[in-house]
This record gives C-alpha cells, structure tokens and sequence, in this order.
C-alpha cells in the first residue's frame, strides 16, 4: 500500500486493521474460523488521480470495482 501526503492519520488507521486483522485470524484458528482483510485498492474517481500522481497508468491495473468485488464475496462465502 503506498502513503499519501496529508494523510498520515489514515495511513495509521490502516496499518492498525491490518495488524489487528493479523492478530484476530491468529486467535480463532483454533475454531476453525478466518479473518480476513481488504485493502483499499480499487481504482475509482477518488483513486485514479493517485495512481496516475505515482506514474501509473490507470488502464492497465486490474483493479476496477467489478474485478474487487468477486474477491469480496468469495472472502464471505462458507
């Protein structure tokens, strides 16, 4: 995941699930149950300026909302 100026206080949050979502799929192993994550990496309207602010080329990453969202519900499934 890549940092942003001016948003040190959302790039802490994320870092913060990421390791609380590390430390929960740890502790229920022994259940039988998952925890997973999603990182914010679809390229929308508020995502594509970034990108393209990093040099990248917007149409040819995989990761509009309709390739996002199969992962999403597969994470959610039995």
């Amino acid at each position: 995941m890549y940092g942003n100026f001016g948003q040190s206080n959302y790039g802490a949050a994320k870092a913060g699930i990421a390791g609380l979502t590390r430390v929960v799929a740890l502790e229920i192993a022994k259940y039988g149950a998952t925890c997973n994550m999603i990182s914010p990496v679809a390229a929308t309207r508020m995502t594509i300026p970034l990108m393209e602010g990093r040099g990248v080329d917007p149409a040819t990453v995989r990761r509009r909302p309709e390739e996002i969202s199969p992962v999403v519900v597969w994470l959610g499934s039995a």
